[in-house]
């Protein structure tokens, strides 16, 4: 990717606990404020942009489209393509 990394997202619950807690499927574009339950990885470059516990913002949304359309391949979630994202209940 081109772009700047977005900032950390706020931790809104333990890695442990949101690995552990009952998720579903919404919309990627429409997760601004959920708790993401997934590690998503752009590659490249390989760091991870969102991970379990933490807090979808917009910038991360933002982000992760571009990079989408630029063709970076996303690590991690169970929706390669980011239409839809897991989340906590």
């Amino acid at each position: 990717g081109t772009y700047k990394l977005p900032k950390i997202p706020p931790m809104r619950m333990p890695p442990r606990e949101a690995f552990l807690a009952a998720t579903e499927p919404v919309r990627f574009k429409s997760s601004k404020g959920r708790i993401c339950a997934e590690v998503i990885t752009p590659y490249p470059p390989g760091i991870p942009v969102i991970a379990p516990g933490e807090e979808i913002t917009a910038e991360i949304i933002d982000y992760l489209d571009l990079e989408l359309r630029a063709g970076v391949h996303m690590q991690g979630p169970f929706d390669p393509h980011l239409k839809r994202i897991r989340v906590i209940k």
